[in-house]
Formats: structure tokens, C-alpha cells, sequence
């Protein structure tokens, strides 16, 4: 399995990045990903594993590229 760690964000920043994991699902027909949730001091971490490393690639792009149009600037994405 592959997975895409994001980290820094409040509840409410974790809350507009699953709506939006889950409309990109949607929208490119990927299978729902194992999701964990850990918060870590003042901030929570979602760790979203996938199947195939494609799927994984995929929604890390789509994720960056909403985040910088949504100004989401607290959301880090943990390297592999």
C-alpha cells in the first residue's frame, strides 16, 4: 500500500481537505483510501493508503494544487 501523509493542519482544515480528498475520489473513480487520523499536540495528521502508487500520485498533485488555490498554507505533505 502507498499513503499520503499530510500534517499542520486544525480541525477545520482537516475537514475541507477530506471533503475534498473525497470529491477527487469521485471525480477520477478511485476506491476509497484507509484513513487515519492522529492529532499531534495543537494539530492533527491524516494519513490517507491507497492501493496503487498511480492513485497515490494522482491525489497528492490534484491536493497540492487545490491547496495553493484555496490558500491552505498550513497543509505539509510528508515525503514517502
Amino acid at each position: 500500500m502507498s499513503a499520503i501523509t499530510m500534517t499542520g493542519l486544525s480541525a477545520s482544515d482537516a475537514e475541507e481537505v477530506l471533503m475534498q480528498v473525497w470529491l477527487l475520489l469521485e471525480e477520477h473513480q478511485v476506491a476509497s483510501p484507509e484513513v487515519a487520523v492522529k492529532p499531534l499536540s495543537n494539530h492533527l495528521q491524516i494519513r490517507l493508503r491507497f492501493r496503487s502508487e498511480e492513485d497515490v500520485d494522482l491525489i497528492r498533485s490534484e491536493l497540492k494544487d487545490w491547496a495553493k488555490k484555496s490558500g491552505l498554507h498550513a497543509l505539509s505533505f510528508i515525503a514517502r
